[in-house]
């Protein structure tokens, strides 16, 4: 397995991770939910079917939420009228200091995951991580108290989108 080897690499060269362990590696390939980490914010249903964009959105969605019968057939899937806007505050831990999260485990409800949980609001969100975690280094802070303007600003300079205005 490449995994173990990867966190022995780690830890024996990464700083910062001299102390991490595996806690958990899937049997099953295709799983589709885990875990999320809680974030300062948390993207919810009713924001994403209202389409709200905070003043902190760093991406937007417009994916359909759909959640799958964990026990058997059927999916309960919502349509998307107008996009929602990823917070930055949903990939900053609430608890953890200095730890940002990209990709699925965003800090969502379950429901919401079915709409986040895609390729092109992971790149999205990736993307502002890795410029937040810039902008915080360079400026000696914590993710939380970087420049969420500043940030969108960069962020628009690559060509993110986010707005419908930016289209």
């Amino acid at each position: 397995m490449q995994i173990p080897a990867l966190i022995r690499m780690f830890k024996e060269h990464v700083p910062g991770f001299e102390h991490c362990y595996l806690t958990f590696i899937n049997s099953v390939i295709g799983v589709r939910e885990s875990r999320r980490v809680v974030g300062r914010k948390t993207l919810t249903m009713e924001d994403a079917v209202a389409g709200y964009k905070p003043a902190d959105t760093i991406g937007l969605c417009n994916y359909f939420l759909d959640v799958h019968n964990g026990a058997g057939q059927g999916t309960f899937r919502v349509e998307i009228e107008e996009p929602f806007g990823i917070p930055f505050g949903a990939l900053v831990s609430k608890d953890i200091s200095n730890l940002m999260i990209t990709g699925r485990p965003i800090s969502t409800d379950r429901m919401t995951f079915g709409a986040t949980r895609i390729m092109n609001v992971c790149m999205a969100v990736g993307q502002a991580v890795g410029d937040a975690a810039a902008m915080a280094v360079k400026a000696n802070v914590p993710p939380q108290e970087i420049d969420i303007a500043l940030l969108r600003q960069k962020l628009l300079e690559q060509k993110a989108i986010l707005d419908t205005k930016d289209l």
